[in-house]
C-alpha cells in the first residue's frame, strides 16, 4: 500500500498577507506625510502673519515718535524766536535811561509769551517720548517669544540724552521766567533775563541736536527692527523647505515600499506559469 503524498505547504498566501500589509502600510505613509505637509505650510503661512504682524506693531509705534519729535522740534524754534524777542527787549530796557510804563509791561508780556510757546513744546515732547517708550516696551514684550529681536538701543540712549537737555531747559525757562516776578525793579529785572537769554538760547540748541539724533536713532531702530523680521521670516521658509525635504523623502521610502508590496504579489503567479 502506498503512502499518500503529503501536501506541500502553500506560500501564496503569506506572501499575498505580506503584499497587502505592506501595501497598506505605504499607502498610509503617503498620505500621513501629504497631510504633514499641508500642516507644515499652513504653520509657515501663519507664523509668517505673526511676525509680520509684530513688526507692523513695533514700527508703528516708533514711527508715530518721528512726527512727534518734528513738531517739538518746530516749537523749539518757535521758542528760541520768542527768547530773542524778549532778548532783545530786555536789553533796550536794560540800557535805557527812562524805562516808560508801557515798555516795562510790553517786556513782562513777552515773557509772558515764552511760557505759552514752552509749554506746547513739553507736550510734543511728551507725547513723543510715550509712544517711543511704548513702542520700545513692546519690543521687550515680544523679544522673549521672537529669537532674534533685540531692544534697538538707539533710540533709549537718544531719549536718555534728550531728557536731560529738556531737563536743562526747564530749568533756564523757570529761571527767566522767575526773573519776571522777583519784585524787583524793571530795569534789574530786564538785565537779570539779558543775562539768562543766552543760557536758554544754548539750551534750545542742545535740544534741537538731540532731536535730530533722537529721530535719526529712531530712523535706524526702524531698519534694524524690519531687518531682523526679515530674517526670522527667511529662517522659518528655511525650516518649512528642510521639513518638506524631509517629507518628501519619506514619502519617495513609501512609493519604494508600495512598488516592493506590489512586487510579492505578482511574484507566484509567475513562479506557477
Amino acid at each position: 500500500m502506498t503512502d499518500a503524498p503529503s501536501p506541500t505547504p502553500s506560500v501564496g498566501k503569506p506572501r499575498k498577507a505580506a503584499s497587502v500589509g505592506g501595501q497598506t502600510l505605504a499607502v498610509v505613509g503617503i498620505v500621513v506625510c501629504i497631510v504633514l505637509a499641508a500642516l507644515v505650510i499652513l504653520a509657515r503661512g501663519w507664523a509668517v502673519d505673526q511676525v509680520d504682524a509684530v513688526g507692523e506693531s513695533i514700527d508703528a509705534g516708533l514711527a508715530r515718535g518721528i512726527p512727534a519729535l518734528q513738531a517739538a522740534d518746530t516749537r523749539v524754534a518757535e521758542v528760541g524766536t520768542r527768547v530773542q524777542e524778549v532778548a532783545d527787549a530786555a536789553a533796550a530796557v536794560a540800557t535805557s535811561d527812562a524805562v516808560a510804563p508801557q515798555v516795562a509791561q510790553a517786556l513782562s508780556g513777552r515773557l509772558s509769551g515764552i511760557s505759552e510757546r514752552y509749554l506746547p513744546l513739553r507736550a510734543r515732547y511728551a507725547d513723543a517720548r510715550s509712544d517711543l517708550v511704548s513702542a520700545l516696551d513692546r519690543v521687550q514684550a515680544v523679544q522673549r517669544f521672537v529669537p532674534g529681536l533685540t531692544v534697538p538701543r538707539g533710540p533709549i540712549d537718544a531719549l536718555a540724552s534728550l531728557d536731560q537737555s529738556i531737563r536743562a531747559v526747564d530749568e533756564r525757562i523757570t529761571g527767566i521766567l522767575a526773573a519776571n516776578h522777583a519784585g524787583t525793579a524793571i530795569r534789574q529785572t530786564a538785565q537779570r533775563v539779558a543775562d539768562a537769554a543766552p543760557g536758554v538760547q544754548t539750551a534750545l540748541d542742545d535740544v534741537t541736536t538731540r532731536l535730530a539724533t533722537a529721530e535719526t536713532r529712531l530712523n535706524e531702530a526702524r531698519a534694524d527692527v524690519t531687518g531682523t523680521m526679515d530674517r526670522i521670516t527667511s529662517l522659518i521658509t528655511i525650516v518649512t523647505l528642510l521639513i518638506l525635504a524631509l517629507l518628501a523623502y519619506v514619502a519617495a521610502l513609501h512609493v519604494v515600499l508600495l512598488r516592493a508590496a506590489g512586487g510579492l504579489r505578482r511574484e507566484p503567479a509567475t513562479a506557477a506559469s
